[in-house]
């Protein structure tokens, strides 16, 4: 286990999206705390999460985060700072990946700019939609990955099964 060895050596772990794997949690917490004495004096575990839609909704163990520094990272508000976020998350490699740069490059914004909205509607609670979704970065960035498959699959842009793709469901 990756952990076991960074904890004899002194390396750093790194675990993102730790809220996806509710049902590894628990063995988190129980590693955590058995690696917490007699470790490596270098041994440091980093882990990133999204926040809970509502308090009902928290899931990662007390213990957890009890004996962790809790940093956290503020969304940004409005719609420019919002599609600026989105923007950022892809740099000039993935823009020129796809056969169909010129439709990708214009298809991956208007994606981006989706999800500036629907970002920017979740301050609304009740208003902006019937319930909480939890929308992150995780579904931008899977959306540009099926994108990108579908352009380099078709002679032609796809467009019904995009929007019902990235509209619908």
């Amino acid at each position: 286990m990756a952990m076991e060895v960074a904890a004899l050596h002194g390396h750093w772990v790194v675990l993102q999206n730790i809220h996806l794997v509710k049902k590894w949690l628990p063995s988190l917490e129980k590693n955590l705390e058995r690696y917490a004495e007699g470790s490596h004096p270098k041994y440091r575990v980093f882990m990133s999460a999204e926040p809970a839609a509502t308090a009902s909704a928290h899931i990662i163990p007390q213990g957890i985060l009890e004996s962790s520094i809790k940093i956290t990272n503020e969304p940004p508000t409005g719609m420019q700072a919002n599609l600026h976020k989105a923007l950022s998350n892809f740099n000039q490699e993935t823009l020129e990946q796809c056969g169909k740069e010129a439709e990708f490059k214009v298809i991956l914004f208007a994606l981006c700019y989706f999800h500036a909205v629907v970002a920017e509607r979740r301050k609304f609670g009740p208003q902006g939609w019937n319930k909480i979704y939890p929308f992150n970065v995780g579904d931008l960035n899977i959306s540009v990955f099926v994108l990108f498959n579908y352009l380099e699959a078709n002679s032609k842009v796809p467009w019904e099964d995009l929007r019902y793709l990235f509209g619908e469901i």
